[in-house]
């Protein structure tokens, strides 16, 4: 069996907590953490415009690891690079060789092997986001390379058993901490939001969409910069049925399985009071 793992009922954090213990015992992983490549262009079911032009080099755990996940542009350019990524189970009709396709991902059908917690009423996200360099010294990694934006999406599958994509940033409102289109200061940053929308509410959530905007921003024209973002301890803030988000004592935990196939989606899902 997979972990269980406890989320406060329609509640919001305040910016002083410590964002890796927002849900009890720590982050889990709530839905598949393998990374695909998106490729090209695609509307968010809330209308917000995305696009890519880079697959750069990736890696680490959005959930649980301290490095977090992370996404590493080496260039000398100035140019603006655009990069997305697909945090979940890429087991629908869009995925073909290691990456899916933007324009068709929103209403591609997802395939019964896909697994994640499928749970309900994700209405937005608390987690640290860090533009710093990689580790280690050199005049790749003194911080000429950064990331300027940073973009989350909520992905889920609707009653009919297609993919649709929120954009919780670009369309949502901030709760606390960074903001999203904005180069963030030297270490981990908190950054926590919801999406404008209650649309989703009833649907099952299947993963995530994260998308960097990386750029060198000084050091001279023929040296190589690293342009790395990071978001660790990404987790969801859940609003039961009715969409509202509230500061007050928690009273409700949703317990959820994180491992569990599309089609056996309905079958252990809990909330307890």
């Amino acid at each position: 069996m997979a972990r269980l793992i406890t989320i406060p009922d329609s509640r919001k954090p305040s910016s002083s907590i410590d964002v890796k213990y927002w849900t009890p015992g720590g982050p889990g992983e709530i839905t598949n953490t393998e990374r695909t490549h998106i490729q090209g262009n695609y509307t968010s079911s809330n209308g917000i415009n995305s696009g890519e032009n880079i697959n750069p080099p990736t890696g680490g755990n959005i959930y649980t690891s301290s490095s977090g996940f992370y996404a590493t542009v080496n260039t000398s350019k100035t140019n603006d690079y655009y990069s997305h990524h697909f945090i979940g189970s890429a087991s629908n009709s869009n995925y073909n060789s290691g990456k899916l396709t933007g324009s068709g991902l929103i209403g591609s059908n997802i395939y019964n092997g896909a697994r994640s917690s499928w749970t309900k009423g994700v209405k937005g996200f608390v987690c640290e986001i860090s533009a710093d360099p990689p580790s280690g010294g050199g005049s790749a990694n003194d911080s000429c390379g950064t990331v300027n934006t940073f973009r989350i999406s909520g992905a889920f599958v609707d009653s009919n058993g297609r993919i649709r994509i929120y954009d919780m940033t670009a369309g949502g409102t901030k709760v606390f901490g960074h903001t999203w289109n904005t180069r963030p200061s030297a270490g981990w940053q908190k950054m926590c939001y919801y999406v404008n929308s209650n649309d989703q509410l009833n649907m099952y959530h299947l993963g995530w969409v994260i998308a960097f905007t990386h750029k060198k921003v000084c050091g001279g024209g023929t040296v190589q910069k690293n342009c790395k973002g990071a978001v660790r301890y990404l987790q969801p803030m859940v609003a039961e049925n009715h969409g509202g988000l509230y500061t007050s004592a928690v009273n409700k935990w949703h317990i959820i399985e994180g491992n569990r196939r599309w089609d056996e989606r309905n079958t252990h899902s809990l909330l307890t009071v």
